[in-house]
This record gives C-alpha cells, sequence and structure tokens, in this order.
C-alpha cells in the first residue's frame, strides 16, 4: 500500500519538521550546487574557460544567504559577484552576521534606484522598514503606484548598471515576482531560486 497522507509518511514528524528537513536538503546538497554549475555552464558556453561575471538581484537582503556560498565553493576567491539590493543592507543579520558581513565588503554594490524604494514600515514601534515593498507609496523617481513605471525603472537600471550590464548571468534569490520582473527587462541568463 502507497502512503496516502503526510501523517503515514512521516508518521513522527510534524509537517514543519518535514520542511525544515526538504529545504535543508535543496538548499546545502551537492546535487544543487553542481546542478547550479551545469546551468550556468548550459546558458553560457563560452563560460567555460573562465570565471563568469555573475550580478545577483536579492530581497531581502539575507535571501543572498541561499546562494553565494554555492558561488564561493565553486569559484573560489575567483569568484566575480556584484550582489544587488532592494532596501538597506542588514550586516547584522541573525542568520550568519560574519557572511552578512563579508558579502557587504565583497559584493555588495549600492545602488540609489534599489536602496530608495520605499519599503513598508513596521509597527508604530519599530524604527525599521520590513523586507517587502511599499506599492502604495507615492515616491516620485520610483513610480510605486504603477507596475509599468517600476519595469520601466528596472530595465534602466539593469542597461545603466555597468556591473548589471556587463553580467554574463543574472541570479535572482528574490520573491517570484521580482524575478520574474527581472526576466522581462533583461536580454541575459537568469537563474532563480
Amino acid at each position: 500500500d502507497e502512503p496516502r497522507s503526510h501523517a503515514e509518511l512521516w508518521p513522527k514528524h510534524s509537517m514543519s519538521d518535514w520542511r525544515d528537513h526538504a529545504w535543508h536538503a535543496l538548499q546545502l546538497n551537492s546535487i544543487l550546487r553542481a546542478w547550479t554549475c551545469q546551468a550556468v555552464r548550459a546558458a553560457c558556453p563560452s563560460l567555460t574557460a573562465r570565471v563568469p561575471e555573475l550580478a545577483m538581484l536579492t530581497m531581502p537582503d539575507y535571501m543572498s544567504l541561499f546562494m553565494v556560498p554555492m558561488l564561493q565553493r565553486l569559484w573560489g576567491s575567483a569568484l566575480s559577484l556584484a550582489l544587488f539590493h532592494i532596501g538597506k543592507w542588514d550586516s547584522l543579520h541573525e542568520k550568519c552576521r560574519s557572511c552578512m558581513e563579508d558579502y557587504e565588503t565583497q559584493y555588495v554594490v549600492d545602488t540609489a534606484f534599489l536602496q530608495d524604494l520605499p519599503m513598508k514600515r513596521g509597527s508604530a514601534s519599530d524604527a525599521l522598514d520590513s523586507k517587502s515593498l511599499d506599492w502604495s507609496a507615492s515616491s516620485s523617481g520610483h513610480g510605486m503606484c504603477h507596475l509599468h513605471q517600476f519595469l520601466a525603472n528596472l530595465r534602466h537600471f539593469v542597461d545603466r548598471e555597468p556591473r548589471a550590464r556587463n553580467a554574463d548571468v543574472f541570479l535572482c534569490s528574490a520573491p517570484t515576482w521580482l524575478c520574474s520582473s527581472l526576466r522581462s527587462v533583461s536580454q541575459r541568463p537568469i537563474l532563480a531560486l
């Protein structure tokens, strides 16, 4: 008999335990690292002789923790990565403070367009911004009320920012809508987490 439910398949574990194990396996196992390397090589065959120029869009910033270690493992100190983030960079993030500090000094490229996007505010007692965009804000330079204006500004960013424009491959560790938006404005191969 085939198991018909999660409870039959994992009788002593809760659903959150199972998801934690699955998430950990997907993020850290060598199959994913090998697949990432193969996907980059397949997207740009000319890269086999050299280390690729990579650009990554991440939101929230700590999502970079899911991809950068794999990239460092693949290319070591030769890694050429421009890490673009939306909102403020939190180098004191609880997940891995030393990683976030290293990424900030080695890879982060601050750009006014991405850092000045309006972010939702936390609670009244919280002075920090949340990790999501405020689409209701009427920021004159960003057009957050209109998706088509946001996409036009994103296209302008990708075309004008040298490290984005010269990237062989774009990586995206952000919400699906943002990775899809990036794909719609860029002709570069994109790998999304």
